[in-house]
């Protein structure tokens, strides 16, 4: 059997998560039931994380993600580890799992792919850029919900860096090129 190349394989799981998720809500599900709410939230939440994790190259959570933060990138290249590093959601994932139920069963595959797209990525940090964007209350929140909790919409012109550039977390888009069997990261200024 032929191997699949990386870029094909990300097509192929982006492309599955979005079926699956217009499936789900394109069938009559009775969604009042609590349990079945849960279940729901449930799948969309692994199916959010398999989105994210797919555009990573190298089937890690973290090797191949295309946005790190700066101090994740020293600290990677120091250790030639991922260890201690977060595969951070760039908008919290209950804000994106709110918004797949809301919004699945009246949006096209295309704008559901372009949601996903947009929206469902992470942001490689640090264990201390972590703690920062707890103490800042931004682990599971944007900036505009802390200034009106009661009556925050997530909407589709929110920037997703919005928390780290709170939070004064600097982040860049990293590449990734395949070296003797070895994932390298290339860093354009």
């Amino acid at each position: 059997m032929a191997s699949i190349n990386n870029d094909d394989k990300t097509n192929m799981i982006k492309k599955s998560v979005i079926s699956l998720l217009k499936y789900l809500f394109s069938s009559s599900l009775e969604t009042n039931n609590s349990i079945m709410q849960t279940h729901i939230k449930e799948l969309i939440s692994a199916l959010s994380w398999k989105y994210s994790e797919s555009s990573c190259k190298t089937g890690s959570n973290k090797i191949g993600n295309p946005y790190w933060s700066e101090k994740a990138i020293s600290q990677y290249l120091a250790n030639e580890s991922p260890v201690d590093l977060i595969h951070d959601h760039a908008i919290p994932r209950k804000l994106l799992i709110d918004w797949i139920i809301k919004n699945s069963r009246n949006c096209s595959e295309n704008e559901l792919q372009y949601f996903l797209g947009r929206y469902c990525f992470a942001v490689i940090i640090t264990k201390g850029e972590d703690n920062e964007l707890n103490k800042n209350h931004l682990k599971q929140k944007m900036p505009k919900q802390l200034a009106d909790e009661k009556n925050y919409v997530f909407s589709l012109n929110e920037d997703p860096f919005e928390r780290y550039k709170t939070a004064t977390i600097n982040y860049i888009k990293v590449n990734w090129i395949e070296d003797n069997k070895k994932w390298k990261m290339k860093i354009y200024s």
